[in-house]
């Protein structure tokens, strides 16, 4: 028998076929390598489904707009948006309230891969990958790439103008979920500045780390990666003077996760100690002015707030 907060979720499963999840935090370098998967032949989003290349991402996101729709309702209903991502409570994805989204997802991810295997890349599965390890009864493993704290500072901010304290929060929060989300997944573990620097090395690593999950590649598709890599894309590079901006926190989880690289099956989730309390405050103030945009907004709209502004401009002519 169900308890009140948890659902027997086996008996809603997507069937067979393979699933490589691509996760890391946003601006961390997941496009790249769900674009080398691309390359090698696996199934990505397609059609009018396949969030289009745009100036800041020139090669393209290799995301479905149905999966990247469903994971923002995913952290709508735990509270937050990808800026501003939640702390689910332990256990949540078994929550019986997330049962009909559950059965929504099974046949959502089908129609979106038709064939498999299949790149599920999206960053917001830091924090929801939970949910879909409930959903997906398939072989799955995972790519978790990171990227330098400072860079992806820089690229939200060029990108999304989040303040510098505000997008270290935000990649502090990610990568720790990432870390221990993907708990008992086989994962190969890499850092974007590797991919770029040495390609081949990374196509390698690839190749070898799927055949491990029986996916094989032809030397054709090995180097159909390899020249899809574009170190020109990486458009923010830290200097010394940038290292100011720096917590010892973030150094300390880039510094585990760089200790981590290559290879492993499964991944054992590592133990970074608490987050720290600065984080969740400034995560939490950045929650907070949001809903006091969106109620701004809503009053501006409001028939009220309308006939007054209505009225002052006239007046002023009077």
């Amino acid at each position: 028998m169900n308890s009140p907060r948890t659902s027997e979720v086996g008996s809603t499963r997507a069937q067979q076929g393979t699933c490589i999840y691509v996760v890391g935090a946003h601006r961390s370098g997941t496009s790249a390598v769900a674009e080398s998967l691309a390359r090698l032949g696996l199934t990505v989003p397609a059609g009018q489904d396949l969030i289009p290349a745009n100036p800041w991402n020139e090669h393209g996101h290799w995301e479905s707009k149905q999966l990247v729709g469903f994971n923002r309702r995913l952290l709508d209903q735990l509270g937050g948006t990808w800026s501003i991502p939640p702390v689910p409570e332990p256990g949540w994805e078994s929550n019986v309230s997330f049962d009909d989204l559950r059965a929504e997802a099974v046949a959502l991810f089908e129609e979106v891969f038709p064939a498999q295997p299949a790149v599920f890349k999206d960053p917001r599965l830091c924090i929801t990958l939970p949910f879909w390890q409930t959903v997906l009864d398939r072989p799955c493993a995972a790519i978790f790439v990171y990227r330098e704290p400072l860079e992806v500072v820089a690229s939200l901010g060029a990108r999304n103008g989040l303040g510098k304290l505000h997008a270290l929060a935000l990649w502090e929060r990610y990568a720790r979920a990432a870390a221990a989300n993907l708990d008992g997944v086989a994962v190969l573990a890499k850092e974007y500045g590797g991919i770029v620097a040495d390609p081949a090395a990374w196509s390698r690593a690839l190749v070898e780390f799927l055949s491990g999950t029986g996916i094989r590649i032809t030397h054709a598709e090995l180097h159909a990666v390899q020249r899809s890599i574009d170190p020109g894309l990486r458009h923010h590079r830290v200097d010394i003077a940038g290292r100011s901006f720096f917590t010892q926190s973030a150094q300390d989880v880039m510094a585990a996760l760089r200790r981590l690289e290559g290879a492993h099956d499964p991944w054992r989730a590592p133990s970074f100690g608490e987050e720290p309390a600065w984080v969740g405050d400034v995560l939490s103030m950045r929650l907070e002015i949001a809903a006091l945009e969106r109620r701004a907004s809503l009053y501006e709209a409001s028939r009220p707030y309308r006939l007054a502004a209505w009225a002052q401009r006239h007046l002023r002519r009077v």
